[in-house]
């Protein structure tokens, strides 16, 4: 498992050739790889067909040009509307796993 922490700092607007190497490589040495972001805003739209989940919390950042996109990304605005709702509700680190693919 390769867990990296704060990925933004490292691939803000764009994959590098060494993040899609990585991306390749993990099928063939078996390794799982995490990457946080703290923000869905902040991830690289070039990396969204290489994520299998996302694990939501609630957020006010507007990535529905991202969703427009790519049509399976609808599933995080709707989870996205949940989460607030829970929020509001006093659930405040209520989250969900959107399964992508």
């Amino acid at each position: 498992m390769l867990l990296v922490d704060d990925a933004s700092a490292y691939e803000r607007y764009t994959t590098s050739d060494e993040f899609n190497e990585l991306i390749m490589m993990r099928r063939h040495i078996g390794v799982d790889v995490f990457y946080i972001y703290h923000g869905f805003t902040m991830l690289p739209i070039a990396m969204l067909p290489y994520v299998n989940n996302v694990i939501l919390f609630h957020t006010t950042d507007n990535f529905q040009y991202k969703a427009a996109k790519l049509p399976e990304m609808q599933q995080l605005l709707e989870a996205k509307e949940r989460i607030a709702k829970k929020v509001a509700a006093g659930n405040k680190y209520y989250k969900e796993v959107i399964k992508l693919s």
